[in-house]
């Protein structure tokens, strides 16, 4: 198998932890192959490693330095009975626990690498995709604007440097339309975008809802592409 050769933003699907954040990111940066190959140290080549292990550079934020952690190609699976399947994924026996790879396995071994880095799979339950937009390429300033209830005015906060949950104010106030430009703008400028929507009402928890127009509450996306 080679865990590099496509390198595509649908490349993967989200699985049994909450990582959405993660995997929207990383769908983002598959937009540039270069950028994906990029993280694997290791390889000279997009081919499999012979020895099963693979080196993904990460930025560790809580050391505020590069890291070069090591994975192998071991995943946690889930096990399936005879005549069982997961849709999509009828041909495998045992299917991955969390990303589910839509191709090329790449995905498993960034997140994998994640998870060794947050200390867990389960640490990367609930996050921000400026989080993970710093982890995989080293940029720390990571700025994110929100609309909140049904005012028509955005507003800017930067991510507070080695921390995962922490924002700071960036004082700056935008329109609608002059939102819109601002994502015309970075697209164009092949910046790395996300977006998510809060949930309508706060549980104290991470739920997943989705709504009338098909979109999900608590989720993240990717974007892609914005036209004007």
């Amino acid at each position: 198998m080679c865990p590099l050769c496509t390198r595509q933003p649908g490349d993967m699907r989200q699985g049994t932890v909450g990582d959405c954040w993660l995997l929207a990111a990383m769908a983002a940066l598959a937009e540039f192959p270069e950028e994906v190959e990029g993280l694997f140290v290791s390889q000279a080549s997009p081919e499999t490693s012979r020895s099963g292990q693979y080196v993904v550079r990460l930025f560790d934020a809580r050391a505020n330095t590069m890291r070069d952690i090591t994975v192998d190609e071991f995943v946690p699976c889930i096990a399936l009975k005879p005549n069982q399947y997961i849709r999509g994924y009828e041909h495998l026996a045992h299917v991955p626990l969390y990303a589910k790879p839509n191709g090329d396995i790449w995905s498993l071994l960034v997140e994998k690498a994640m998870a060794k880095m947050f200390g867990s799979y389960a640490a990367l339950h609930g996050g921000f995709e400026a989080v993970a937009f710093r982890a995989l390429t080293g940029c720390t300033q990571q700025e994110i604007w929100e609309r909140r209830g049904s005012t028509a005015e955005w507003t800017n906060e930067f991510l507070v440097e080695g921390s995962s949950n922490r924002w700071r104010q960036g004082g700056l106030r935008s329109g609608k339309q002059a939102f819109w430009q601002k994502l015309v703008e970075h697209t164009e400028a092949h910046y790395l975008v996300g977006t998510s929507i809060k949930q309508a009402a706060d549980t104290g928890r991470m739920v997943e809802k989705r709504r009338a127009d098909g979109l999900v509450e608590g989720h993240a996306y990717t974007l892609l592409q914005v036209t004007w």
